[in-house]
């Protein structure tokens, strides 16, 4: 399985921005975007080569695994109120979540490329009842959210596939 070590040295830098826009009483938009540059700096690990003997590699300027390079996110959502009616709201919303690429191993060379998971939910109210219909993976985007090698066999955890399910909420 996988191995926590100490590496060396290494360096982040990166930047988050996020933006709510409240277009009318109704309608809201929102957008968020991250960016993030981790490499190693310093950091000279072991690993047995075909013939089983142990070997120094140097992994100066590799991506640090498990970090996303880029990831995104657009939303939006719209709801109806109504006065005289059995449901006094009605709410439509839609995530969309983009990762970027995500380095696996310290070599560098088993990622995750790019992937974007669409999300949505309508939600009625009614006086105190709240039933959220909902949705997450809409597309049954097929990606990985942990990969590893050990040995000669390569490992990955699949995300979660499409899912549906439904919320009830009782306010007293």
């Amino acid at each position: 399985g996988r191995m926590t070590v100490n590496a060396g040295r290494s360096a982040s830098l990166g930047a988050e921005t996020n933006i709510r826009a409240i277009i009318t009483n109704a309608f809201c938009i929102n957008a968020s975007y991250g960016y993030t540059h981790a490499t190693f700096k310093d950091y000279i690990g072991q690993i047995k080569n075909r013939q089983q003997q142990i070997v120094s590699v140097d992994y100066k300027d590799n991506y640090v695994p498990m970090i996303p390079q880029n990831t995104f996110s657009l939303g939006g959502e719209y709801a109806f109120t109504f006065q005289s009616c059995f449901i006094s709201k009605l709410v439509f919303n839609a995530q969309y979540n983009g990762i970027g690429k995500i380095y696996w191993t310290e070599s560098n060379d088993l990622t995750q490329k790019y992937y974007g998971l669409l999300n949505g939910k309508i939600g009625i109210t009614m006086n105190k009842v709240q039933v959220d219909f909902w949705g997450r993976n809409l597309t049954d985007k097929s990606y990985a959210t942990f990969g590893f090698v050990s040995g000669s066999s390569t490992f990955m955890q699949k995300g979660r596939p499409m899912q549906a399910g439904v919320d009830l909420r009782y306010r007293f």
